[in-house]
């Protein structure tokens, strides 16, 4: 069995639970290939326009960006997600029940509109209980149509949980889940672990994207994805101080 690390997704701060920790985390019901929720589409695309519009005017974050030809590249050699979109139901605002995965939503709805997803529903209705739900988040992640037929400890070590607790007394809503490195969890640059943010964060890359926002006018996905990614295929993914810009982060 994969180690859980539990992280705290707001402030980065590992997270240790007891085994008196029994009510702490909301329950969950997981939706498997199913269709893009159309108001997940639209407020994906508005947040996505409003990023591109900050970089115009000087308040840029390449993480934002930088991830999207490889989120194409991944989506269309696999034809399918790795991990399920992950929704808070227990949040009013849109956009804090969603949170998370607008760059997913936005490569899949612009160019592959067909492709099922899964999704992550969590809510006090659901139940409340311990790091039990997670593992059991854990199971049903390992045995969707990506994972089931893969030998995840191969190349994974620990399951990175990331959590988020919107009032201080209240319940720990799961926010991501993702298959690790215990390697990377010791290496690792930004304040949260997010490795696949990391692996995707380069500097040629983003003056690459930033160059072409800046230099064009509204909606430049296309020239910000499709166009960098010869740039992708043939950059060596390794992170080293070289290609990681760590106040570009925030």
């Amino acid at each position: 069995m994969l180690e859980v690390r539990y992280f705290h997704d707001a402030t980065g701060d590992e997270l240790h639970f007891t085994e008196e920790d029994t009510s702490v985390i909301a329950g969950f019901e997981y939706e498997s290939n199913v269709e893009i929720p159309e108001e997940f589409v639209e407020c994906a695309y508005e947040d996505s326009m409003i990023a591109m519009e900050n970089v115009r005017v000087g308040k840029c974050k390449p993480r934002r960006f930088t991830k999207l030809p490889y989120m194409y590249r991944d989506f269309k050699r696999d034809g399918m997600m790795q991990y399920p979109f992950f929704e808070i139901c227990d949040y009013e605002d849109i956009n804090d029940r969603y949170g998370v995965g607008y760059g997913r939503c936005l490569i899949a709805n612009k160019y592959f509109p067909d492709m099922k997803i899964d999704v992550f529903k969590s809510c006090e209705w659901f139940g409340i209980g311990g790091t039990e739900i997670v593992q059991e988040a854990i199971d049903i992640i390992s045995k969707n149509d990506y994972w089931k037929d893969k030998d995840i400890t191969a190349d994974h070590d620990v399951v990175v949980a990331m959590l988020e607790k919107p009032v201080e007394d209240g319940l720990w809503y799961i926010k991501a889940i993702d298959f690790g490195t215990k390697e990377y969890l010791n290496t690792y640059k930004n304040f949260r672990p997010q490795e696949y943010l990391e692996k995707t964060m380069h500097k040629g890359l983003w003056e690459l994207q930033e160059k072409i926002i800046l230099n064009s006018s509204g909606d430049c996905y296309d020239e910000v994805i499709l166009g960098t990614l010869d740039y992708i295929e043939t950059f060596v993914e390794k992170v080293d101080d070289e290609h990681f810009v760590k106040p570009l982060w925030r």
